[in-house]
């Protein structure tokens, strides 16, 4: 989130809007507008993608606006959709944004940008032009957050990597000029199971403090409804002999209450600490 609000910061006073009356009747509509330049980077976009995949993501566009003359928008039912309907979304799409656009933004995000959301009520009706210009202060946090998710994340801080042999190898073979090499990676997660550990002592610690609790506040309860039946408002010498017992009975109440819960809340807080389920590969 603070990525966001900060490459919104760095970058709003650089940009120039087009498009229909503001229709999200704000204070200003390149707010609105603004909108288009963050789907493809933090709305989702490229960040919370590929923070969802665990891989590098892209991000498709469309670069003119949607409408049925421009045949990149359909409706079926009360539901819009990209596409025409007779043809794959993935061939709507114009260009796709790459997820090096998060850390220098200026070099794939200043071409004109529209909205491309196909439901009416959340479609702006304009683009915005973002002129690459803008302070450092992005670029600076965006650069610490992604160095320090893989030192954070993964391990001995090495990421996985594939590459070819060199050029001169006879095995490589030939490239020939002009020509386009593909490759296919295919991903898989192996499935998970949840393993179940039985009850640690200091979680059956717990659940008997917990019930001697309850037994004990149960007693007390009625040995303080006992002495506070004790008639008083006469201030007969029994009556005022009892103030101390009633008083004594009220804090040996509290007293009991804060001892157990404190107990019980350290024993839950080292129970949780432990992890009694955990995930485990298969």
């Amino acid at each position: 989130m603070q990525l966001s609000q900060q490459f919104y910061e760095s970058y709003k006073s650089h940009t120039s809007i087009s498009g229909a009356a503001n229709a999200f009747a704000t204070s200003s509509a390149a707010l609105s507008y603004f909108q288009n330049l963050m789907a493809p980077t933090y709305t989702p976009g490229i960040m919370f993608n590929s923070i969802k995949a665990g891989v590098a993501c892209d991000y498709p566009v469309i670069d003119k606006n949607l409408s049925f003359a421009n045949q990149n928008v359909y409706l079926s039912g009360s539901d819009y959709y990209l596409g025409t309907g007779s043809v794959s979304r993935a061939k709507v799409f114009d260009r796709r944004i790459p997820f090096e656009a998060i850390i220098d933004p200026e070099d794939y995000l200043t071409d004109r940008i529209y909205c491309n959301e196909p439901h009416l009520y959340a479609n702006n009706s304009g683009s915005v032009l973002w002129d690459g210009n803008g302070d450092k202060l992005y670029k600076l946090m965006t650069s610490n957050f992604l160095a320090e998710t893989a030192n954070f994340f993964l391990k001995n801080s090495n990421s996985t990597s594939i590459s070819s042999k060199p050029s001169v190898d006879p095995n490589v073979g030939n490239a020939v000029s002009g020509t386009t090499y593909m490759m296919r990676i295919k991903m898989y997660m192996k499935p998970w199971k949840v393993v179940i550990f039985p009850p640690s002592r200091d979680l059956k610690v717990s659940i008997l403090l917990l019930n001697i609790r309850t037994e004990l506040m149960r007693i007390l309860q009625c040995i303080l409804a006992q002495v506070l039946s004790v008639p008083h408002q006469d201030q007969s010498p029994v009556s005022s002999s009892m103030d101390p017992i009633r008083d004594w009975v009220r804090t040996m109440h509290l007293l009991l209450l804060i001892i157990m819960d404190k107990h019980i809340a350290t024993l839950h807080l080292r129970q949780r600490k432990q992890r009694n389920i955990q995930l485990v590969k298969l």
